[in-house]
C-alpha cells in the first residue's frame, strides 16, 4: 500500500507498523461485543438459548476471519445470529 503514496509524502511521514489482534483479543472482542451486539441486532429475546462453544469461536475466528482486525468476524457473527433467528 506504501509504494502507491508519493515518495514525497512518504519522506514527510512517520510509518507505524501494528500487528493485528492475536486469537485472545479475537475471542475476548466476541464475547464481549460483537455476540451481544448481534444478539440486539437480530431480535433474539433470549441470549441464554444462542450459545457458542469455545471451539467453535476458535474454528470462525482461525478459519473464516483471518484477517488483522475484527471486521469480518462481526459479519460472520451476525450472519450467523440472523440464520438461527429464522
Amino acid at each position: 500500500m506504501l509504494d502507491t503514496l508519493h515518495p514525497a509524502l512518504l519522506d514527510r511521514m512517520e510509518i507505524i507498523n501494528l500487528a493485528g489482534y492475536t486469537l485472545n483479543e479475537k475471542r475476548h472482542i466476541l464475547d464481549r461485543y460483537l455476540i451481544p451486539e448481534a444478539i440486539l441486532t437480530a431480535g433474539l429475546k433470549n441470549e441464554h438459548n444462542y450459545v457458542i462453544t469455545e471451539d467453535v469461536k476458535d474454528y470462525i475466528i482461525k478459519n473464516y476471519c483471518r484477517e488483522p482486525g475484527v471486521r469480518s468476524l462481526k459479519r460472520f457473527i451476525n450472519k450467523i445470529t440472523e440464520k438461527v433467528i429464522k
